[in-house]
């Protein structure tokens, strides 16, 4: 079965969203465990147990968007785009997340005037990264914001949206 994800991902009671071809799915995260699988005949929303920030709330929702739409949703909302600041947050993300999409919108973002540095949407330097094999590249000048890969790693990438994003799934 082939499947279109796209992940957005909020801190603080704001969400994560999750767009499957045909199908939108909401998953709300909390701190207590209900399941952490997001396999086709869960219940939903589904709850994740472990604080993926400080606040312990990130939820998804199904949206389509760019990285400018999804900040200003975030921040509309919610508070704003997700940040990880350390390994243990980026697993427990990507764990809550289920590792059935491809890409996903995170908070982080070149500086407008040092291309050199990496900001989080909701303010202050980045200190933690996760980067891909050869990222970030700043591919034709255009990459300036970042996406969460599947495996966990950071892509830096065009701020448009994450459209026909295809995953196998052999469930």
């Amino acid at each position: 079965m082939c499947f279109l994800w796209m992940v957005l991902y909020c801190i603080s009671c704001k969400f994560v969203l999750l767009v499957i071809e045909n199908m939108f799915l909401l998953f709300v995260v909390g701190r207590e465990l209900i399941g952490t699988s997001f396999g086709m005949n869960d219940q939903y929303p589904r709850e994740i147990n472990e604080p993926v920030d400080g606040s312990g709330k990130h939820n998804f929702f199904p949206q389509q968007m760019t990285w400018f739409e999804a900040q200003a949703y975030c921040r509309e909302n919610h508070t704003d785009l997700s940040f990880v600041s350390s390994e243990r947050e980026q697993k427990m993300l990507q764990t809550a997340a289920g590792g059935s999409f491809l890409f996903g919108w995170i908070g982080l973002h070149r500086d407008a005037v040092n291309r050199s540095v990496w900001k989080w949407s909701g303010g202050g330097d980045s200190t933690y990264f996760n980067w891909a094999p050869n990222q970030p590249n700043y591919y034709k000048g255009e990459q300036t914001v970042v996406n969460l890969q599947s495996d966990g790693k950071w892509n830096d990438g065009n701020p448009s949206p994450l459209l026909k994003l295809k995953a196998q799934n052999d469930v």
